[in-house]
């Protein structure tokens, strides 16, 4: 049926292969940053605008533009990830590959302490159990 949301199914099988995909390149990206040649600052600038255009495209195809006050609200935390990119990308040519992963991974970790007293987040046993688990 035309204009029908696809089957919950289909959108399960959809998300867990659009995660499969960006892990598996979020595996081998730092070691094209590492063997481009290009300084970290130019990849993080290029990978910023590509994506910004993969996002105008899909926008455009879905017909949902974000609104002004949904870019405003947005625009620290992406000015953030920016940075983030950045550091990581500059970091792959100033050590190893792995020791660059490794500091980046352990940032959920950062967040977890943080949260508990930044915004009162209840941080339960299990959860340092599986943070644990994790960097392990």
């Amino acid at each position: 049926m035309p204009g029908a949301p696809p089957a919950p199914d289909r959108l399960a099988r959809a998300a867990l292969a659009a995660a499969v995909v960006s892990v598996g390149l979020q595996c081998i990206g730092p070691i094209f940053v590492r063997k481009a040649g290009f300084s970290g600052l130019v990849f993080a600038f290029h990978r910023m605008w590509i994506a910004a255009v993969v996002y105008l495209a899909v926008s455009k195809a879905r017909d949902a533009w974000p609104s002004w006050h949904a870019l405003r609200v947005s625009a620290p935390g992406g000015i953030w990830f920016a940075f983030n990119v950045a550091t990581f990308f500059v970091a792959v040519h100033h050590t190893t590959i792995a020791n660059a992963t490794v500091i980046g991974a352990l940032q959920p970790v950062t967040l977890l302490l943080l949260s508990s007293r930044l915004f009162g987040e209840h941080v339960r046993r299990a959860d340092l159990a599986l943070t644990v688990l994790a960097i392990a």
